[in-house]
């Protein structure tokens, strides 16, 4: 027997919000079982199975977890190595009626109509779906965080960037050999994904407080006009670069948009409001 019926529970913020945690759980690495009404998340990782149990009793059920080494399994790399297989399960007449119609099928899959009514719903569906299928990690070389999640899937991807939408964050969309990804990676669309919605995997979660807003550089006005008359005179990018400390494709942006840089404008703005400051 289940304890709630979650259909009339729809006004309990924290039951929605672990609602929709567990459908983005499932609906990114979840099974749902026509046969017995079961949910079942399977994993290497014991730690989702932990969240999902955890998530589940929440929620009223009984998760149950099986374990079995899984001999002889190909990686993608063509190594063949033993690992451990955890099983999370629930059984559940009212769960498998919210899943059964938005697990569709060669892993296709619609977000439930619930979530776009409420943006804690959206953003606890978010947080399940990214701990089972997306990513967090830090590139060394840009210095930042990427948030990314794939799917071979163009109309799984388009729902999660709709649904990422509704609470204001950029994403964009790619396509990388056999399937496409999802990126955020502009640092005010990054912010909002770390305050709004997050990770609950521990490893992720400590991957993306690393990240750190981007250093921005200045540049005078006098040196962006400098710029100009250099080139006009056939001083090359590269010569213009040494003589003012500003990179190469700085210049070259400078000079083909002809439009007056962001970092310009701001130092611009902020010289004009200290002088008006300092005769006060």
């Amino acid at each position: 027997m289940e304890s709630v019926d979650y259909r009339d529970k729809t006004g309990d913020v924290e039951a929605l919000k672990e609602l929709a945690y567990l459908c983005g759980l499932i609906l990114g690495d979840g099974t749902v079982c026509g046969s017995d009404y079961g949910i079942l998340i399977r994993s290497t990782k014991l730690e989702l199975i932990d969240i999902f149990c955890e998530n589940t009793r929440k929620l009223g059920f009984r998760p149950y977890v099986l374990k079995y080494e899984e001999k002889a399994h190909k990686c993608p790399s063509g190594k063949i190595v033993d690992r451990t297989v955890y099983y999370a399960r629930i059984r559940s007449k009212a769960m498998y009626a919210i899943l059964r119609p938005c697990k569709l099928r060669d892993y296709k899959f619609k977000i439930p109509s619930f979530v776009f009514r409420n943006r804690k719903a959206a953003a606890s569906f978010l947080q399940g779906y990214f701990d089972a299928e997306g990513s967090a990690s830090f590139n060394k070389a840009k210095g930042f965080v990427e948030i990314t999640a794939g799917s071979k899937h163009l109309s799984n991807i388009e729902e999660i960037k709709y649904c990422l939408g509704l609470l204001k964050i950029r994403a964009v969309v790619s396509r990388k050999k056999r399937c496409y990804v999802l990126s955020i990676a502009d640092w005010p669309s990054r912010l909002k994904f770390k305050c709004l919605i997050n990770f609950r995997i521990r490893r992720k979660c400590e991957t993306l407080k690393r990240d750190r807003e981007p250093k921005r550089r200045y540049y005078s006005e006098e040196v962006y006009q400098k710029t100009f008359e250099l080139r006009k005179v056939g001083m090359s990018y590269g010569k213009i670069s040494k003589l003012l400390g500003v990179p190469t494709s700085n210049l070259h942006r400078w000079v083909t948009r002809k439009v007056t840089p962001w970092g310009v404008k701001n130092i611009r703005d902020r010289d004009e409001k200290t002088s008006i400051n300092n005769r006060r």
